[in-house]
């Protein structure tokens, strides 16, 4: 199953050749009262029908992947969407692979992410997970954007384990080809924590905001 991911990933990569290119680097920092400060590092590439995606300490410390998929898009004058269904290797710490799905959509200056994946362990399916990113905001001018973000994560290290939920705000500012997130989540209680990200896209501005 590993052997033919990769062949996928590697199939995808080739598409892009000879087509117009865009995409980023992401740095985010991981801030939590009494914890090491914990970056995660994602590199993204596209063009019209393809996307790749490299991650370095985000399924888990020490950990990197790499995210292949087909995407399938629509522009138009006051709104936007994009579905882009991805398949991954995982290696490091923790070895498997993913499956996810990429959403975003637009209205006017109303904007919608969500990320999801299922990750499968090699070594133990009780180390499988499903996690999920999902952010809803607002673009209030070309240079700033705020809003509400959403974090959720299945562990089936036990059975019965339950859902967990993090609730957080944001706001993200943007010069040029750079933009700067702020999350705070759990902000009003002891468990609060944030997320600092510093981000550059190249080519064409792709105006996302999720990670």
């Amino acid at each position: 199953m590993k052997g033919n991911i990769a062949c996928y990933i590697a199939f995808c990569f080739c598409h892009w050749a000879g087509a117009q290119t865009t995409g980023g680097l992401e740095q985010y920092f991981y801030v939590r009262k009494g914890s090491a400060l914990t970056p995660v590092l994602i590199a993204h590439v596209q063009n019209e029908k393809w996307y790749g995606e490299v991650r370095y300490n985000y399924e888990e410390i020490k950990t990197f992947s790499a995210y292949a998929g087909k995407i399938f898009s629509d522009e138009q004058k006051t709104h936007s969407y994009s579905i882009i269904p991805i398949i991954g290797i995982v290696t490091g710490k923790f070895k498997g692979y993913s499956l996810g799905l990429d959403v975003t959509f637009t209205e006017n200056n109303f904007f919608f992410c969500s990320q999801s994946q299922y990750t499968f362990s090699s070594n133990d399916h009780y180390e499988n997970f499903m996690y999920s990113w999902s952010e809803l905001g607002y673009e209030a001018s070309q240079w700033i954007y705020a809003g509400l973000a959403l974090q959720h994560l299945q562990l089936f290290q036990k059975e019965g384990e339950p859902m967990s939920y993090d609730f957080g705000a944001m706001i993200g500012f943007k010069l040029g080809k750079w933009t700067i997130p702020i999350y705070s989540f759990s902000p009003i209680n002891n468990n609060r924590y944030f997320i600092l990200g510093l981000n550059l896209e190249f080519g064409k501005n792709n105006n996302t905001h999720i990670r």
